[in-house]
């Protein structure tokens, strides 16, 4: 489990990548190890959470899955993993300024959860924001 606030993130606009958002969030990124795994903030948010999970690169980024108010008003994503494939987490608000403080934890059905360390905070870089803008401009 890794505790993490939006209450001083910027918004962070996926488009409809993968459940459109304009509230604040957080990126994490997690490595798969070939199970079914899960993330959710279910057992400790207080706003109301989405959960958004992404793969690939730039020019193929693409969406895992992503949730809104299956625990209540808080989210959880669960999905088969490849085994080294690296997946970019995206704990937000579900609308507009929708922010707070939250626990992610992570399970795999393959040994149980995840060291806070495996699920690593991540800050957006430029390169990939200018990319996920672009590839959302060109999409539209």
């Amino acid at each position: 489990v890794v505790s993490g606030s939006t209450s001083d993130a910027t918004a962070d606009d996926i488009g409809s990548i993968c459940g459109q958002t304009t509230a604040p969030g957080r990126w994490y990124k997690l490595t798969g190890d070939g199970n079914e795994l899960m993330v959710d903030t279910c057992n400790d948010a207080n706003y109301d959470t989405k959960i958004s999970v992404l793969e690939g690169s730039c020019s193929s980024l693409s969406c895992v899955g992503f949730d809104d108010d299956s625990c209540g008003t808080q989210s959880s994503v669960t999905w088969t993993s490849i085994s080294g494939r690296q997946y970019l987490i995206l704990v937000h608000g579900s609308d507009g300024n929708d922010a707070g403080d939250f626990d992610l934890a992570a399970t795999s059905d393959g040994g149980g959860g995840f060291c806070p360390s495996d699920l690593a905070f991540f800050i957006t870089p430029v390169r990939w924001l200018v990319c996920l803008a672009l590839r959302l401009l060109l999409s539209s």
